[in-house]
């Protein structure tokens, strides 16, 4: 497309979402229009990085979350479930304008020009590697694997949980594939602890954690083989499957085949909608109704709360708004990215979480701008590291808590850099021996 017909585009949608968005906080928009004008934003959102799949599959995550809670509770409203039963509230009306918003926002804040990422680019390239550093991180995974998920007594029960250490296990992965390099018997015991994470977390009714694991696994080894349409169709029918084994949980390894027929059928009657998506959904209109019943200071204090868990974690009192709303409404946790920050400050805070955002996409875009080996140094790496975490980890951060694009992708950078630089240090001190040996005359290093 030409990039003036493109610039125009963009904007004159961020334009019209933002005016329409205007006009649903102010109760002037049906609310089924202002759900389809954010599906819109969504897509016209996954055009514009079409070019970059790193920033592309976060936009297809969005689209797709987007439709979901358009077609459950406008399209065609699941009436008799729980999740649609505030779809007609004041509070959804204002959830679904922040929604708007916060898209709105980022269409306009996105970088003007998308940098290519698709065939034949990689992120996690690393000529030297480091042997030692990958054993170690795959003992540290071991021990995750084992003692890391709580499983329950039996299979096809309940649901397993998976620990916070569980979660960011991811950062792990990326550093494990990083300092594996080249090494393909490395590599290959990565690739099958991914494998056992990913299954461990799907037999125990899990999905987001083994579809992020997986796609760090796709990252790792396959994306510079594959195309970009062919990345799109991966993403799309991945969701897809993934949406279809949530009607199957934890029945898994027990389902017969009229269990999958049955599970299809319900798919299929929701428009393969996106259960955690509109579920979240639904835990985010509580988040306003909660709003309501509490003071306006109320919201700053836990706002105040919600940043000392950036830095402290989850330990923070009243830092888990979702914890805090489940006294008053029933849910199942989680809680759309925006709709947090409507709650804490209102429009502004949308607009405010939405130019962090589109800060992070505009520092994944400058990585993939250079893409040379930089093994001399330790921020280029990390920033690439980093780059893959807010891509892959964008499940969480736009379904279930903000602490995944904060707190998790700080967390990332330090793990990273200390890793990074620890590496370089192991590469310098014997590289200094050598020298110093020579300028002694020294025929050869002896340790």
């Amino acid at each position: 497309m030409n990039g003036s017909i493109s610039w125009f585009i963009r904007y004159m949608a961020s334009a019209v979402g933002i005016v329409m968005s205007i006009l649903g906080y102010a109760s002037l928009e049906p609310s089924g229009i202002i759900a389809f004008a954010a599906v819109v934003e969504a897509f016209v959102l996954c055009v514009h990085f079409s070019k970059n799949r790193l920033l592309l599959l976060v936009s297809i995550v969005m689209l797709y979350a987007t439709y979901s809670v358009m077609f459950v509770n406008y399209t065609s409203p699941l009436t008799a479930s729980f999740f649609t039963t505030y779809r007609n509230t004041d509070a959804a009306g204002i959830a679904l304008s922040s929604l708007l918003l916060f898209l709105s926002c980022l269409l306009l804040f996105a970088p003007k020009e998308v940098k290519r990422f698709g065939k034949g680019s990689e992120l996690l390239k690393n000529a030297m590697g480091n042997t030692i550093l990958v054993v170690v991180l795959c003992v540290v995974l071991v021990l995750i694997l084992i003692f890391g998920f709580g499983r329950p007594s039996a299979i096809g029960g309940d649901r397993g949980s998976p620990s916070a250490i569980y979660e960011y296990s991811m950062v792990f992965f990326l550093l494990g594939f990083y300092f594996a390099g080249e090494r393909k018997s490395l590599r290959i015991v990565l690739c099958i602890l991914v494998g056992l994470f990913a299954l461990q977390n799907i037999i125990y009714g899990g999905r987001v954690t083994a579809l992020q694991l997986l796609l760090i696994l796709f990252f790792a080894c396959f994306s510079k083989k594959v195309s970009s349409t062919q990345f799109a169709v991966l993403v799309a029918f991945g969701l897809l499957f993934f949406t279809f084994l949530g009607s199957i949980r934890t029945g898994l390894v027990s389902a017969s085949v009229d269990d999958i027929v049955e599970a299809w059928n319900e798919s299929l009657a929701r428009g393969f909608a996106w259960d955690t998506a509109y579920s979240s959904w639904h835990t985010s209109i509580t988040f306003l109704l909660y709003g309501d019943i509490v003071s306006s200071n109320e919201h700053l204090v836990l706002f105040w709360h919600w940043i000392q868990s950036v830095f402290l974690g989850g330990s923070v009192p009243m830092s888990n708004l979702a914890q805090l709303t489940l006294s008053y409404f029933y849910h199942y946790f989680g809680g759309v990215l925006p709709i947090f920050f409507q709650f804490y400050l209102g429009p502004l805070g949308v607009v405010l979480i939405a130019a962090y955002v589109s800060v992070v996409f505009r520092l994944v875009n400058s990585v993939c701008a250079d893409l040379r080996d930089g093994a001399s140094g330790v921020l280029a790496p990390t920033l690439r590291i980093c780059a893959l975490y807010v891509s892959v980890s964008c499940f969480r951060w736009i379904l279930y808590s903000p602490s995944q694009i904060t707190r998790g992708l700080l967390l990332c950078f330090l793990c990273s850099i200390a890793l990074t630089w620890f590496d370089r240090q192991m590469m310098i001190r014997p590289s200094r021996r050598v020298i110093a040996w020579s300028k002694h005359g020294g025929d050869s290093p002896h340790v």
